[in-house]
């Protein structure tokens, strides 16, 4: 992260999480459906509680939308880069 533009501990770890988890290549739910995406969210914040943290209320938001289906990870990834200054 750029500058003082870093954001807080654990402010967006929870959707990277949910994104990263692809990437890396571990197994998670299938997120084309509205139970896949809930499911998907239930682990990553599972990992989350776990190591002591909790979402913001931005990031509870943006879990919601996503389940519903309302924002796609890559919406999520573009307004966590604008709200923390990163291209």
């Amino acid at each position: 992260w750029p500058g003082s533009r870093r954001p807080p501990r654990g402010t967006c770890s929870l959707m990277a999480r949910i994104v990263g988890l692809y990437m890396k290549g571990t197994a998670m739910p299938a997120t084309d459906t509205e139970e896949g995406r809930r499911e998907a969210v239930l682990e990553a914040m599972g990992s989350f509680a776990l190591e002591g943290m909790q979402p913001s209320a931005d990031t509870v938001a943006w879990a919601r939308d996503y389940i519903a289906g309302r924002l796609t990870t890559a919406q999520i990834l573009q307004r966590l880069k604008c709200k923390y200054g990163v291209d």
